[in-house]
């Protein structure tokens, strides 16, 4: 059996299990690191009867994991049927370690209600978080009645694709008989700062964003800068804390952003699986650091 402190799982492509792989190997842990994607695929075998993993016919029995659905490589075409190759080995290696109680991992009793970004936005609400004001809605009179009291953005209700304007989409809009093929989050425009706030356990990890579009994401020259823990209000602090906790997430990342006539900072989101990398980088490694600790811990 191979003595592993922590197993790290993720596809070939994505930067975040790099950072984190080099991170455990300078802190000297035991660390193995299962890729897959682009015909990298190892040899698993989950015995459930036995409940043990193996690796390349090696068994496995790590301390803790962190475990990350591959979300960069492109879906594999076999016949006669379609395999998201990420989602296949997301599920069989999450299925090994959850179900195994000495395995430590992130979010083991992370609420089913994570994966709904509406009910987030309530659930936050309650926990005492500002949110924008916002509308779950296909229909096209209620969304342009909405954006003529004041700039609104869209974006995805399950997620996949960035913010907009809705300018741009009421002007060359999917709609058909005055409806959208699917209802989208509209909520009023917030301005920067931006702050993206990591919860590693118990502690929180601020970094400020600043950016000249919309979403950040679509700007090469977004900047990102790590800031004390203390440049959020205590409530704001208070609120996440409380909220993460009510949904059974111990690593996650919640995105803010600032309603300018009044300075509040407004919770958008919470993010299970959130990259790290870029992040990470702008705080010298402390963030994948502090992910092995916990882990390890």
């Amino acid at each position: 059996m191979r003595a592993t402190d922590l197993l790290i799982v993720g596809g070939v492509k994505d930067p975040n299990i790099g950072v984190l792989s080099a991170a455990a190997h300078k802190m000297d842990c035991a660390a193995v690191t299962l890729t897959f994607g682009d015909n990298a695929e190892p040899g698993i075998n989950w015995d459930l009867e036995a409940g043990r993993l193996y690796l390349d016919g090696q068994s496995l029995a790590p301390r803790a994991a962190f475990l990350r659905q591959d979300v960069f490589s492109y879906r594999d075409s076999m016949q006669p049927d379609r395999l998201d190759k990420g989602l296949a080995w997301h599920s069989a290696i999450t299925g090994a370690c959850f179900s195994d109680d000495d395995i430590r991992v992130f979010n083991r009793q992370m609420d089913w209600r994570t994966s709904s970004k509406p009910i987030m936005l309530k659930l936050a609400r309650q926990h005492g978080l500002p949110i924008p004001e916002t509308v779950v809605s296909n229909c096209e009179d209620i969304i342009a009645s909405l954006h003529r009291r004041a700039p609104r953005i869209a974006k995805p209700v399950a997620g996949g694709a960035y913010c907009r304007d809705l300018d741009a989409i009421l002007k060359s809009p999917p709609w058909r008989n005055g409806v959208a093929p699917v209802p989208a989050i509209v909520q009023d425009r917030l301005d920067y700062p931006e702050y993206r706030v990591y919860v590693v356990g118990e502690r929180l990890m601020v970094f400020e964003v600043l950016s000249d579009v919309i979403d950040y994401r679509t700007d090469r020259r977004s900047r990102i800068r790590s800031v004390p823990t203390d440049e959020l209000p205590a409530a704001v602090r208070t609120g996440l804390l409380s909220l993460t906790r009510a949904v059974g997430i111990d690593f996650g990342a919640a995105d803010f952003k600032t309603r300018k006539s009044s300075g509040e900072i407004c919770f958008l989101e919470l993010n299970n699986q959130p990259m790290f990398a870029s992040h990470d980088h702008a705080c010298d490694g402390a963030l994948a650091n502090s992910i092995v600790e916990t882990l390890l811990a």
